[in-house]
């Protein structure tokens, strides 16, 4: 008789449906949620000593063009509305180990057991590249960039009336787009993983990839030189360790895959 037992499924082969994604969606984003609700409410305590931490190289440049170092408010909810703008911003990057954890927990759910390696290397690397990225600007770029930018006002004989909103926005802005740009060894790395970028297009279209950071960098940083190269020198560093994290991860094992697959033809 024949069995009209339906063999096991291969875990490997199992794949969600639309509403078990949008559940999964709907989890991921809850917790990601209620993770930077935690991290913002524990920065909320240590605001003033984050509000220093970010004011630090303003001043420091303003004391070393021998000019006073204050940060002008113009409403009187100013200080409560940057005072939890700080902590937000704060809590983000404080958060951001956990956020990137559930965005790949969420992509690694569709994805089949074979491909969730990557995921799992992946989220960790993401988060730690982004604060990196935005630590990267506080402690080396930021007082070269406001350096020239002050000096600038100065030369042309303008003297400087920074408010605290402009300048934490600056802060945010560039630590922000630091973060996002040091995000570029996982693109890679995602691309290679898809099959849409192979090793010999890497080499082909290094210069190509040059240009392209070249322009992102201008696009992207204030109008002055040192923020460019300092924006740009990293992410084309990023971009070769990209290449050579590919080549150890995918392409080598395809191409020993692939060798295995015709020895046995």
């Amino acid at each position: 008789m024949v069995s009209m037992t339906k063999p096991d499924r291969n875990p490997d082969d199992a794949r969600m449906s639309l509403g078990d994604h949008l559940d999964e969606l709907r989890r991921r984003i809850i917790y990601m949620l209620v993770g930077l609700a935690v991290t913002t409410a524990a920065c909320l305590v240590f605001a003033p000593e984050l509000i220093a931490f970010l004011k630090r190289p303003y001043a420091d440049v303003m004391l070393q063009l021998g000019l006073e170092p204050n940060l002008a408010v113009l409403d009187v909810s100013a200080g409560l509305t940057n005072y939890l703008k700080v902590s937000f911003y704060a809590g983000i990057v404080l958060a951001a180990p956990w956020l990137f954890y559930q965005l790949w927990a969420f992509i690694s759910a569709g994805l089949y057991e074979r491909e969730k390696r990557y995921v799992r290397l992946a989220a960790p690397l993401c988060a730690g590249l982004f604060v990196t990225g935005a630590m990267f600007f506080v402690l080396l770029v930021a007082r070269q960039v406001l350096f020239y930018l002050l000096s600038l006002s100065r030369w042309l004989g303008m003297v400087p009336v920074i408010t605290f909103e402009n300048h934490i926005n600056f802060m945010t802005r560039m630590m922000l787009v630091f973060g996002l740009a040091f995000q570029t060894p996982v693109l890679i790395l995602g691309l290679a993983t898809t099959g849409l970028l192979t090793l010999k297009m890497l080499h082909h279209y290094r210069k190509h990839v040059v240009v392209v950071i070249l322009v992102l960098a201008a696009v992207l940083t204030p109008p002055d030189p040192f923020s460019q190269i300092a924006l740009a020198i990293p992410m084309w560093l990023l971009y070769e360790f990209g290449v050579g994290l590919s080549y150890l991860l995918v392409f080598r094992r395809r191409n020993r895959s692939r060798a295995e697959s015709e020895s046995r033809i």
